[in-house]
């Protein structure tokens, strides 16, 4: 997604660049017009504005998010300054044809930093929860707190079980709540993430426990309906 709303960005001030560098070499070091006199100046600004609202809805805030790990955001000034010697046929500081490839290579390194940080955090995180009382750890890494012990019987991974539950991230942020819903779901207990079924089958039918799933028997390196990163300890109850 990144990549193809960059890629379609750059041909659009390619497409409305050509037909008009003979007049931006005239209007070179000239303010833009304040007033929109002509259907060209209408069109010109249209297309300025069109594409600002892209880049500041998409590309923008994703370059800002890949660049976290820098502990800065884009620097906007640098941005058009860049922008503007393209359209107006100008030398860049580094040539359009490996503009995309630098970006993407520097994207990538900031990338990994960012979930190498965030990775590192959370196992830290579950490293001094297994130190809390009344957390139980299992051979898997799994972790669990019993808030209430039923008394049915456990369910296999191949049996259907009916769950009530609430997700967190270990901020605390809630990312899905069947409470919420107010309503139970049910699925076979194998038919969902690794934690989750090593849970439910430890579980006699009414109990109530909270479990700290490590990434690797979550989701892992992948991202998760949108607001689970990767690398993510998830916490249920």
């Amino acid at each position: 997604m990144k990549k193809t709303i960059f890629i379609a960005l750059a041909l659009l001030v390619s497409a409305f660049s050509t037909p008009a560098q003979a007049d931006s070499k005239q209007k070179k070091g000239n303010k833009q017009p304040t007033v929109l006199t002509t259907a060209i100046d209408s069109v010109s600004y249209a297309a300025g504005v069109f594409i600002g609202e892209q880049m500041k809805a998409h590309l923008l805030p994703q370059m800002n998010s890949s660049f976290e790990a820098w502990g800065d955001s884009i620097h906007t000034d640098t941005f058009l300054e860049a922008l503007r010697s393209v359209v107006s046929n100008d030398p860049t500081l580094i040539p359009v044809s490996e503009a995309l490839p630098y970006f993407e290579r520097q994207e990538k390194a900031a990338r990994t930093q960012s979930e190498t940080a965030y990775r590192q955090k959370n196992e830290q995180w579950l490293a001094e929860n297994k130190q809390r009382e009344g957390v139980q750890t299992t051979e898997s890494g799994l972790q669990y707190k019993v808030i209430t012990m039923g008394t049915g019987v456990r369910p296999t991974s191949t049996d259907n079980v009916e769950v009530k539950y609430e997700g967190r991230m270990i901020n605390g942020e809630i990312f899905d709540s069947s409470y919420k819903r107010n309503e139970p779901t049910t699925f076979r207990a194998n038919q969902v993430i690794p934690g989750w079924t090593e849970a439910l089958t430890h579980m006699p039918v009414g109990s109530k426990w909270k479990v700290y799933i490590p990434q690797d028997q979550a989701y892992g390196e992948r991202e998760a309906g949108g607001q689970i990163k990767p690398f993510s300890t998830l916490v249920f109850t």
